[in-house]
């Protein structure tokens, strides 16, 4: 960690149960590996540590890295959230630690929710600097380019009220009711024939249970572009899921574009105009 960390405690008589800590990372915004490393390496002190399958999320613009814990150490139990938070033109990412006791987490935990929907960037320096790069907006559409420079691989409309953060691969997407999440991944062609199984392994950890549909394929000869699309329908403990991998590959590119779509199933019905409208305005050149 670099040096100087924020802590925060419940008031007094609310107990020791919380523990809060806001740290700045060593490690680089494009490196979400080491990161995800120096996140657990703070806990280390805990012992017989458990990890959930890592999140992520978008919250005020905030890229958000999720990871739950449970764990021990001398007071016993715990429970343990790591947040890895970037901002838009960061060089460094900001970790959100919350510690508490099983009991303490259920005491606790709609302040816990509320400090995490509360982080926002700065209105200063990297936020206001990424306010020059955010996506170009016309009427009630976003249009966004991969890459930004050059000749884009890719682009796509989406409505303006939905949220963007980038990535080193792509973008991932938010409507503007957080209903749906929407991932599109540029990856090398190399790995054509592995990565939607390993997406697909990926995505159905973060479930209870997920089935998937036999796969549909389609090739838009005059475009050059084969789109394979595989559907699931994917159980938690919220309900069930629309899960859809959508693979589009362009004759001749090096590179193939990955699009992970997932919702709520009565999400899909409020915002299924929405992803429609999106897939119909992806251009692959």
């Amino acid at each position: 960690m670099k040096s100087g960390s924020l802590f925060l405690l419940p008031p007094a008589g609310d107990g020791d149960d919380l523990i809060v800590e806001l740290s700045t990372m060593e490690a680089g915004m494009d490196d979400e590996k080491a990161a995800l490393a120096e996140a657990k390496d703070s806990i280390n002190e805990f012992k017989k540590l458990k990890f959930d399958a890592t999140q992520h999320a978008t919250s005020n613009t905030l890229g958000v890295t999720i990871l739950n814990a449970e764990g021990e150490d001398k007071h016993g139990p715990a429970k343990i959230a790591l947040l890895i938070l970037g901002a838009p033109k960061a060089k460094y990412p900001i970790l959100a630690s919350f510690i508490s006791s099983p009991d303490g987490h259920k005491t606790h935990l709609d302040a816990i929710n509320g400090i995490i929907k509360s982080l926002q960037p700065s209105p200063k320096g990297s936020a206001a600097k990424a306010a020059k790069d955010e996506p170009a907006s016309s009427g009630n559409a976003q249009t966004f380019a991969y890459p930004a420079k050059g000749k884009p691989t890719y682009s796509f409309e989406i409505p303006a009220d939905w949220k963007m953060q980038k990535s080193d691969e792509g973008v991932n997407i938010v409507s503007a009711d957080q209903g749906i999440g929407m991932n599109v991944l540029t990856i090398d062609m190399a790995g054509v024939e592995t990565a939607a199984e390993a997406i697909k392994k990926r995505v159905g950890a973060d479930y209870k249970s997920i089935e998937w549909a036999p796969p549909m394929e389609k090739k838009e000869a005059d475009k050059g572009i084969h789109v394979k699309s595989e559907d699931a329908t994917a159980m938690d403990d919220d309900g069930k899921y629309k899960v859809s991998v959508l693979q589009l590959i362009k004759k001749g590119s090096d590179k193939f574009i990955v699009i992970i779509v997932q919702a709520p199933e009565k999400a899909v019905t409020a915002g299924g105009e929405a992803c429609m409208k999106f897939l119909m305005s992806m251009k692959v050149n």
